[in-house]
């Protein structure tokens, strides 16, 4: 897991579509993030973590969002993700956990965990 202390731009080479699109292969795990279990997509071509704005308002525990600079483009795209914000948790997988930094999309990725 990356523990995202990345500034700068960011090209995201892949992302799980909304729900009620096809799923996208891929591997996929569970884990636990602001003590709440979610599964993920596990890309090891990302360089940081992301979810979803409305998937996060789903977890009991809401973070405090700070604002960033980075700039997240999807792969070959020129527009960018729109970022609300950041925060910093602890994620969880099986006996591993990292804090890590969490970078939250408006709209875009839906979760999207990068090793």
């Amino acid at each position: 897991m990356n523990n995202g202390d990345t500034e700068g731009t960011i090209h995201v080479t892949y992302a799980l579509q909304p729900s009620g699109y096809p799923k996208r292969r891929g591997p996929h795990c569970n884990i636990f993030i602001v003590g709440h279990q979610l599964r993920t997509l596990i890309n090891t071509g990302v360089y940081i973590n992301i979810i979803a704005q409305d998937i996060l308002k789903t977890v009991p525990f809401q973070p405090v969002l700070l604002p960033t600079s980075t700039q997240v483009f999807t792969y070959g795209s020129s527009t960018l993700l729109p970022l609300v914000g950041v925060f910093t948790t602890e994620i969880q997988h099986e006996s591993q956990s990292t804090h890590a930094k969490v970078y939250v999309t408006k709209d875009g990725p839906r979760r999207l965990l990068s090793v």
